[in-house]
């Protein structure tokens, strides 16, 4: 994690709730800055289950072709660090909204479109990245998708 230098100790975590799965905390260091952690959760998991480096890879390689996603700050995999394997990326203001009661308050119909149109426009550029271009040509299997996953439920 070389860039991780720019985190000035000490720091204070605090979880951010509303997720799925991946445990995420916000780190606030002794300057201000703020950055946001990713790593697995607790127990016992599928063997490629929660693959930080795989969703770090993504972002790093998303981030300087204009995708807007997080700055990917470093991975680590020392497990003297952390029990787990995790990413840094820089945090993004705004707010994480998962319902529609937390929704209404904050967003009204001519917003909401907005947000709809900008989430389908930034699809819309993820497709057309080249996954060769960027780095990310080895990331998976390319056919048999959903064999795969239908295979692996109901294994």
């Amino acid at each position: 994690m070389a860039e991780a230098a720019r985190v000035q100790p000490p720091c204070v975590w605090r979880r951010l709730e509303g997720g799925h799965s991946n445990l995420t905390y916000e780190l606030t260091d002794s300057t201000g800055a703020q950055f946001v952690i990713r790593r697995p959760p607790e127990g016992e998991l599928l063997p490629k289950a929660h693959d930080m480096f795989r969703e770090y890879r993504v972002i790093e390689a998303l981030h300087p072709v204009g995708i807007p996603v997080a700055e990917p700050i470093g991975y680590c995999d020392d497990r003297a660090v952390c029990d787990r394997h995790f990413y840094v990326m820089g945090k993004v203001g705004g707010a994480a909204l998962y319902t529609a009661s937390e929704t209404a308050p904050r967003l009204d119909t001519a917003a909401l479109r907005r947000v709809g149109e900008s989430f389908v426009g930034v699809l819309a550029a993820i497709h057309s990245v080249e996954p060769d271009a960027v780095g990310l040509g080895d990331l998976g299997r390319h056919d048999g998708y959903v064999a795969r996953q239908l295979k692996t439920w109901y294994g």
